[in-house]
């Protein structure tokens, strides 16, 4: 559910956030996703588990509410990210170097997957399963 609130969020942050940066600038829109995507990952991270504080407790609940809240928010802010950062990255570049800094985008975000694969090994590698839940 949460994967599904955060990809059907996307469309809307690229409509809203793009709106918003055709009146207010797309630097405004890019630190509005920044600061989003920011509030909305470390959020998540801080969030009561229903496994910490038992499958009936209300915190275990609340903290489920909030994630899919955060989610919602991260496919807002992800939306808008993608079609800012790429408009704004060339309407700022120079003509000579529009290309490397666009293809940069892209390099980054792969980057950044490959990133994340690597931590999840090696958090796997150097942790067992119960470690990993606790």
């Amino acid at each position: 559910l949460g994967f599904t609130a955060t990809f059907a969020a996307r469309p809307l942050g690229g409509m809203f956030l793009g709106v918003l940066s055709d009146f207010f600038g797309r630097k405004l829109a890019v630190v509005i996703t920044g600061t989003g995507m920011l509030v909305a990952t470390v959020g998540q991270g801080l969030l009561p588990t229903p496994r910490d504080w038992g499958e009936d407790s209300v915190t275990g609940q609340l903290g489920l509410y909030l994630l899919f809240t955060l989610r919602l928010l991260q496919g807002l802010c992800t939306g808008g990210e993608i079609s800012a950062v790429s408009t704004y990255i060339a309407e700022v570049a120079a003509p000579r170097s529009m290309g490397r800094c666009v293809a940069l985008i892209a390099i980054s975000g792969n980057m950044g997957f490959l990133l994340a694969r690597v931590a999840i090994w090696s958090s796997q590698w150097a942790f067992n399963e119960e470690e990993m839940l606790h």
